[in-house]
């Protein structure tokens, strides 16, 4: 009796995890429709030139992501990856490609700000949510 209760316990805890799972699943899924379109590639270089010689030495080559925030053209990045940029482009999952610039760092707590050069067409911001909402 006590095997088949155990059982039976496991078999309703599997059921409800599965259920649980299912509703992150559904809520993430959502959230991505949401922000796909927002999402972006951010590319850097890094160009090393000679001091003697003003010739190049190196051009280092960034890729990480992002996040369209306003209607104006500001993308949320990481810090790190534009603290030694010398030139920074964004890639729009369209294929748009537009030059940035960082108007804005935080390193210690690694976010950045970029403008975009010129706004994106057909391209929503992201909602922001209000972490002072979260219950």
């Amino acid at each position: 009796m006590a095997t088949k209760s155990r059982l039976m316990l496991l078999l309703l805890f599997l059921a409800l995890s599965g259920i649980q799972t299912t509703v992150y699943g559904q809520q993430l899924r959502e959230a991505f429709r949401k922000v796909h379109q927002s999402v972006v590639i951010v590319r850097t270089k890094e160009i090393d030139v000679s001091n003697s010689s003003n010739q190049v030495i190196s051009i280092i080559d960034g890729l990480g992501s992002g996040v369209l925030i306003s209607a104006d053209g500001k993308i949320l990045t990481a810090a790190h990856m534009v603290q030694t940029a010398d030139v920074a482009s964004v890639e729009f999952p369209d294929g748009q490609e537009i030059t940035a610039r960082v108007i804005g760092a935080d390193v210690r707590s690694d976010v950045a700000l970029l403008q975009l050069k010129q706004i994106p067409t057909g391209i929503l911001p992201a909602t922001l949510g209000d972490s002072n909402k979260i219950g």
